[in-house]
């Protein structure tokens, strides 16, 4: 007998995963600011990584309301 399949089901799970991983970059990443207060290069970097970051967090949001998972 094969396992029923749930396509709502398995977006939800795959969001929340994602959001997740994307929420554990964001707090990595935040932590290790201040290693590179000295390096503006680096610092620019952090500072644009955190950016593509939340810009991921809130496309994540947008397409979870869509689908409404």
């Amino acid at each position: 007998m094969s396992k029923p399949f749930d396509e709502a089901y398995v977006m939800a799970l795959t969001i929340k995963n994602m959001v997740s991983a994307v929420d554990t970059s964001i707090t990595c990443t935040v932590k290790r600011i201040s290693e590179f207060e000295g390096n503006s290069k680096k610092s620019a970097e952090v500072l644009s990584t955190l950016a593509k970051l939340n810009n991921m967090r809130t496309q994540l949001n947008a397409f979870s309301l869509i689908e409404s998972v």
